[in-house]
């Protein structure tokens, strides 16, 4: 009885080593002998607790060309880099990886055609960077992410139709560069994205409108849009909030002549806020050319209204007010009491002395 338990238990610790076999420490595959090696090596691996680079170390294209050897693979902890390899056409071989703790990068792989065999990645801790795939025409494979927790980027990809594999995307941690992408005429498989984390730039592209963009609330960054040489107007932008934007640039977008969408009007409308805006169509052409644009006022029926602002909101107690113009502002609490009769000065209320909650003005 004692032999027999001490075999079982010498069996099971050995298949448990067989199973969690895998290289301690980065993996670099820069060749097809590589990846075969690895396969042969390595045949139980499956989660790589560090970063897996399928990638040349020369200054030419790798010869890499199947990467079927690794469908064992289920996780990666760090980072997954495929960069610069020439006959590699698909991720064939990729298909079980469910999550990677780090970056994705896709880049320079001009065979590439596809991305379909990451369906199956649910679970990204980094950032997206899909750059210079010039056989690249759409993303689908990505369908299984909603958040990106750094940027996102699409840059240079010469045969990018459009976006599909982005259309679950919620979230962005870090900013949305889209750019260089020669056929790229639209976003909208962006329908979903609500905020971003850092800038929105859209740079060097043939997009005909910003229509995909219109659930986006919050960017906490610049607005960058240069050398867009189609767009013809902001709509699309119109639900952002102005008081997450830090700065707009838009230069030497020909086509630009509407930008007096609510919100720019807003943020160009106060003084400190920084801008640089110019080499666009008339209308478009400068800040004041913008505000000149911007009505104070809109119609509803008959009687004018006035476009009120207030800034930040909500606020931890300093507000500012846009086009108000009276002596006094009566402030009341949700259930309709009137809690103080303001007097207005400089356009600066402090209710630095309420109790949070929220209030009527």
């Amino acid at each position: 009885m004692y032999k027999l338990s001490l075999l079982t238990l010498l069996s099971i610790s050995y298949c448990w080593n067989l199973v969690a076999q895998c290289p301690s420490g980065d993996i670099i595959l820069s060749s097809q002998e590589d990846v075969t090696e690895f396969a042969t090596n390595y045949p139980n691996c499956s989660e790589i607790t560090k970063s897996l680079s399928i990638r040349s170390i020369e200054f030419s294209p790798s010869n890499i060309s199947d990467l079927s050897g690794l469908d064992g693979l289920t996780s990666i902890e760090g980072n997954l880099k495929i960069e610069r390899n020439g006959p590699l056409s698909s991720l064939t071989g990729l298909e079980n990886i469910s999550s990677v703790g780090g970056n994705l990068q896709i880049i320079g792989n001009i065979s590439l055609t596809t991305l379909t065999d990451l369906s199956s990645l649910s679970e990204l801790g980094g950032y997206i960077d899909i750059s210079n795939n010039e056989a690249l025409s759409t993303l689908q494979g990505l369908e299984g992410l909603n958040s990106v927790n750094g940027f996102l980027s699409v840059f240079d990809n010469n045969g990018l139709e459009n976006l599909q594999g982005l259309e679950n995307i919620i979230t962005i941690g870090g900013e949305l560069y889209i750019g260089s992408n020669d056929v790229l005429s639209g976003l909208g498989e962006l329908s979903n994205l609500t905020s971003i984390g850092g800038r929105l730039a859209l740079i060097y592209t043939v997009l005909t409108s910003l229509e995909g963009l219109e659930n986006l609330v919050s960017i906490n960054g610049e607005l960058t849009l240069v050398d867009n040489f189609t767009l013809t107007n902001l709509e699309g932008l119109e639900q952002i909030n102005s008081n997450t934007i830090t700065n707009v640039r838009l230069t030497n977008n020909p086509q630009l002549s509407v930008c007096s969408i609510e919100n720019i009007c807003d943020y160009l409308g106060i003084d400190m806020n920084t801008a640089e805006i110019s080499e666009n169509a008339t209308g478009c052409g400068s800040r004041e050319a913008i505000l000149e644009t911007c009505s104070p006022t809109k119609a509803v029926g008959n009687r004018p209204v006035l476009q009120l602002d207030i800034f930040p909101n909500p606020t931890t107690g300093l507000i500012q007010l846009l086009n108000i113009n009276t002596e006094q502002l009566y402030l009341f609490n949700t259930q309709g009491q009137r809690l103080a009769a303001v007097q207005l000065a400089d356009q600066e209320l402090d209710l630095s002395h309420f109790p949070p909650g929220n209030y009527y003005l």
